[in-house]
């Protein structure tokens, strides 16, 4: 969300996990690189609407540091074959 001034505010949302999903099977653990259904203690409220998408779950104090500005740079390479 935005504050005030415009600025980008990032509020972390802490909930208990008590249920996960792969298609109709409950699983005790996952791995990454899979869609998953998360149950959790939040309001319903707050994951309408898709709100939630491209958010990273994870446990607490273990996520990466949030940016909201990134300096990309980028060279093009030419490759040279020898024929």
């Amino acid at each position: 969300m935005k504050d005030e001034n415009g600025n980008i505010k990032c509020t972390p949302i802490f909930s208990r996990i008590v249920s996960l999903f792969a298609e109709q099977n409950e699983l005790q653990f996952v791995v990454t690189g899979r869609l998953i259904g998360v149950g959790t203690t939040m309001d319903p409220t707050m994951t309408r609407a898709d709100r939630l998408v491209g958010q990273v779950l994870g446990e607490v104090n273990s996520l990466p540091d949030v940016f909201v500005e990134l300096e990309v740079s980028f060279f093009f390479h030419k490759n040279s074959v020898t024929t």
